[in-house]
Formats: C-alpha cells, sequence, structure tokens
C-alpha cells in the first residue's frame, strides 16, 4: 500500500518517528540508513491512557512493536518528532493543578498545547486503530470514542471489572494476548481515511 498524506507523524518499526510520506517529522528528511519507513507492518496502533500509567503504556507499545504493529506511544514518542518527550501541562506551569476555569481554557490556546493536541490528533488521524489501556481519564475517552466514531477498530484492554456502558461500542479485552489475538484477526486492508491532519 502506498504511504497517506505527508502531514501524519508515525513510529516506524525501527523506533523513529516519521512522516507518513516518507519524510522525517523534525526536519523533512529521509530517516536514513536502516529506515523502514517504506515498509508496511500488520497495522497502526495508537495508544490512549493516561500519564499514570506510563509504565504500562511502554510495555505495551514495546509488546505491539515486537509482534510487528507500528505503535504511536504518547509518553514516548520519539525523539523526531515536535515534543519528543510528549505534552505536560507542568510545562505550562507547574501549578496547572490548581487552574480556574478560565486559566485552563486559555492555556490550550499556548503553544505547547497547540503542539501537544496536533502531535497526539495527527498520530489518530493516522493510525488503523486505537488500543486505549486503563486505568484511563477524558482525553483517552475521546480518542476512544473518536476511533468508534471513524469507524476504526478500538479496544479496550481492561484493568478491572468496573462497568461503563458505553465501552459496550468498543472490544474489551482482558488481557495484551486477546488484544494481540483479535488485531490479528483484523484484515490487513483496514480502510483510513486520508484527511489533513490539522
Amino acid at each position: 500500500p502506498g504511504h497517506l498524506g505527508a502531514s501524519r507523524s508515525y513510529v516506524s518499526s525501527t523506533g523513529r518517528n516519521h512522516l507518513s510520506g516518507g519524510q522525517d517529522v523534525a526536519d523533512g528528511v529521509h530517516g536514513g540508513d536502516g529506515c523502514q519507513i517504506c515498509l508496511e507492518s500488520e497495522m497502526k496502533i495508537y495508544i490512549a491512557s493516561s500519564w499514570r500509567n506510563k509504565s504500562a503504556v511502554r510495555a505495551v507499545a514495546a509488546t505491539l512493536k515486537h509482534e510487528g504493529h507500528e505503535v504511536f506511544d504518547f509518553t514516548n514518542p520519539g525523539p523526531h518528532t515536535v515534543l519528543p518527550d510528549g505534552f505536560h501541562w507542568s510545562e505550562i506551569d507547574p501549578q496547572w493543578q490548581g487552574w480556574t476555569k478560565e486559566q485552563y481554557r486559555s492555556a490550550l490556546e499556548h503553544d505547547l498545547a497547540v503542539k501537544g493536541l496536533n502531535q497526539d490528533f495527527s498520530a489518530m488521524q493516522w493510525a488503523d486503530a486505537c488500543v486505549a489501556v486503563q486505568p484511563f481519564g477524558r482525553s483517552a475517552s475521546l480518542e476512544l470514542g473518536w476511533f468508534i466514531g471513524q469507524g476504526k477498530p478500538a479496544f479496550v484492554l481492561l484493568h478491572s471489572g468496573e462497568p461503563e456502558l458505553m465501552f459496550g461500542l468498543a472490544t474489551l479485552c482482558l488481557d495484551l494476548d486477546e488484544v494481540i489475538a483479535r488485531l490479528n484477526l483484523i484484515d490487513d486492508s483496514v480502510p483510513v481515511e486520508e484527511g489533513v491532519s490539522p
């Protein structure tokens, strides 16, 4: 299959982040020696979760990459992305947890917040599927809902038996082995919208 629009970023099987048109995210050049940017893995996967799950998210990402998938891990986007360490509210204001509603709304227009949103949403558009790792909060729930709304496969890796009615729209998995098995059942030709990232 050909590449998608050149405005999207992803992590190749080499661990480097690239634009899907064959360019490096940071400087617009090809990844160089060893770059497998033109090789298609089984699926391109976006992991949705919470920063509180950093170690679990990275473990899931490592396992999925080992299985041959390409993965966007928001906790470790890579050195060739706009925000290589991911987005953190604390970089805008160390006191972010005490913000008023007005401060929060204003902070969404901060340059770092805009870059973080664009980076993650670009990866969402690039991805074929979403794996949401519980427990997670509002942002991951919105990401999961976006994938469902786009008709893309959406999986929830359950953490507990606490029920959520609307999760009935997603595919619930009891463990990572089940996630992998269900991904393997999906046809390789999953359609991906060729929209333009924000």
